[in-house]
């Protein structure tokens, strides 16, 4: 009685759907281009990485203006 009864309840999860796995994600990851240094960053930000971007640092902003690796300023992007 007990292995039909658990056929039967492995018979109803099997046709609602596994509940043990992990759903699926709705959105995808979020990639964020970083780069090694300022001359790498300049070949696509050739003004610099502007504020908003995920490897803009403001410790790096240092007239303030929302820009980090500016040319003429050579320091490591974070």
């Amino acid at each position: 009685m007990h292995r039909t009864l658990l056929a039967g309840v492995a018979a109803v999860l099997l046709a609602a759907g596994s509940t043990c796995a992990a759903p699926a994600p709705t959105e995808p990851t979020a990639f964020c281009e970083m780069f090694g240094n300022c001359d790498t960053a300049r070949l696509t930000f050739p003004d610099g990485i502007p504020r908003g971007h995920c490897a803009y640092n403001p410790a790096y902003d240092h007239d303030g203006n929302g820009l980090t690796c500016e040319p003429g300023r050579d320091h490591l992007v974070p």
